[in-house]
C-alpha cells in the first residue's frame, strides 16, 4: 500500500518529502497553495469541504438578498451535488445567472472563489481515491497533541526545541 500523507497547517516537512503520495487539504488560501507548491508540487490539492460549503452558503445568501427566489433546502441540495457530482453542475448554474444577479457583489465574489478552486473540489474523485475532503482530523490532532502538550500553564518553548519536545511527549 502506498504511503498517504495529508498536509494541513502543521507538518513535518522531512516526512512530507519522504511520502510517496501527498494531498494538501486546505482552506484555499494563497499561502497554503504556495506552501504545498514549495514542498510538494505533486500534492493533490483539495479544498476543505467545509470551506467550500461556507462559500456556497454565502453565494446562496447573496442570491436570496439580490431577490432571486430559491427552493427550500437549496443549500443541502447544492452540498449533496458538490460532494457526489463535483462542482461542474453548480458552476454551470452560476454561469446561467442573469447579469443583474451575477454582478451582485454578494454573488460575484463567491462564484469567482469557487470557480478559481474548481480543480480542488473534485470531491467524488478524491473520495473514490481514498483522499480526505476535510482537514478536521489534522486540525484536531494539532489541537489535541501539539497545543495541549506544548501550551500548558507556564510552558515556554524556543522554536528550535518544539519538534524534539513533541517526539518526547508522543
Amino acid at each position: 500500500m502506498q504511503d498517504l500523507f495529508t498536509a494541513s497547517f502543521w507538518v513535518d516537512v522531512g516526512k512530507v518529502a519522504q511520502t510517496r503520495r501527498v494531498c494538501a487539504v486546505t482552506d484555499g488560501a494563497e499561502w497554503c497553495q504556495a506552501f504545498a507548491q514549495r514542498y510538494r508540487p505533486d500534492a493533490v490539492r483539495i479544498l476543505d469541504f467545509p470551506h467550500a460549503a461556507e462559500h456556497l452558503s454565502a453565494l446562496l445568501e447573496g442570491c436570496s438578498q439580490a431577490g432571486l427566489p430559491l427552493p427550500d433546502q437549496m443549500l443541502s441540495r447544492c452540498l449533496h451535488v458538490l460532494k457526489h457530482r463535483g462542482p461542474a453542475p453548480l458552476l454551470r448554474m452560476a454561469t446561467r445567472l442573469a447579469p443583474e444577479f451575477a454582478q451582485h457583489k454578494g454573488i460575484e465574489v463567491h462564484v469567482e472563489y469557487l470557480r478559481k478552486r474548481e480543480a480542488s473540489m473534485q470531491y467524488p474523485q478524491f473520495r473514490a481515491q481514498g483522499w480526505p475532503i476535510g482537514s478536521g482530523i489534522v486540525e484536531s490532532a494539532n489541537k489535541l497533541v501539539v497545543q495541549a502538550r506544548l501550551k500548558g500553564p507556564g510552558m515556554h518553548w524556543e522554536r528550535k526545541n518544539v519538534n524534539p519536545m513533541l517526539v518526547l511527549l508522543c
